[in-house]
């Protein structure tokens, strides 16, 4: 298959479609970082991540004018990416990509991943029947990027049973001339696990006493209706 162009025409505006029936991820990051085709730091962000897999039926939509309008959307297949800064690690990832300048979504339905919060637990966590909005936005002072609506099932590390998961997670990351702080917000709901995934469930950031206290504590049982939150400092 081959690259396609076509004309789009709106009212008192006229524009190009591109069109990409498959793009290597890997090959796509190495061009740009290799052209230079990002500002700092999101050439860093981009390198860093290291984000691989494939785009299907990528579509690129051109408005020109003072100021060009940009659309991307694609599905993305078996797309994997490194942990950097609070931006956490995602490993077979499959849904639909819609990009434009100032921000992007990720939207999956009914995936099995894995997700990796390096900054907060040492083991990343396979979750089944996955589905959740990945949003990232670029502000004056500082780039956000949110997990919205997530809701799985955790996939226990020491059996196959898995166990309904929800939750949100926030991280803010400030430029270099900014005062913001780096900060990540973690929050998420278990209707009902076991005490057999207190190991997966508290975080590494937790004090080193704290976790052993809660590991000589519970030791069996099943937890109902639980709830973790957790805000803070990347620095």
């Amino acid at each position: 298959d081959s690259l396609s162009l076509s004309a789009i025409t709106l009212p008192q505006q006229k524009g190009w479609q591109i069109g990409v029936p498959l793009l290597d991820i890997a090959a796509a990051r190495r061009f740009i970082l290799d052209h230079q085709l990002l500002p700092e730091p999101f050439d860093r962000y981009v390198d860093a991540t290291g984000g691989r897999g494939e785009a299907h039926n990528l579509r690129i939509s051109l408005l020109p004018g003072e100021h060009w309008q940009v659309d991307v959307r694609s599905d993305i297949v078996n797309a994997s990416s490194n942990a950097y800064q609070g931006i956490p690690a995602f490993s077979d990832v499959s849904g639909k990509l819609h990009l434009q300048p100032q921000g992007g979504l990720v939207q999956v339905d009914g995936d099995d991943l894995s997700v990796h919060l390096a900054d907060i637990y040492s083991q990343p966590w396979t979750l089944q029947h996955l589905s959740a909005r990945f949003y990232w936005v670029i502000k004056p002072d500082f780039y956000q990027l949110q997990l919205r609506g997530l809701k799985a099932a955790l996939q226990d590390n020491d059996s196959a049973a898995a166990w309904p998961l929800s939750g949100e997670l926030a991280v803010n990351l400030p430029r270099s001339h900014s005062a913001t702080e780096s900060t990540l917000s973690l929050l998420f709901g278990l209707p009902q696990a076991p005490a057999s995934l207190r190991a997966q469930l508290v975080p590494d950031v937790l004090d080193e006493a704290v976790r052993d206290w809660l590991g000589q504590s519970i030791v069996a049982g099943d937890f109902r209706d639980a709830a973790f939150l957790l805000h803070g400092n990347l620095e």
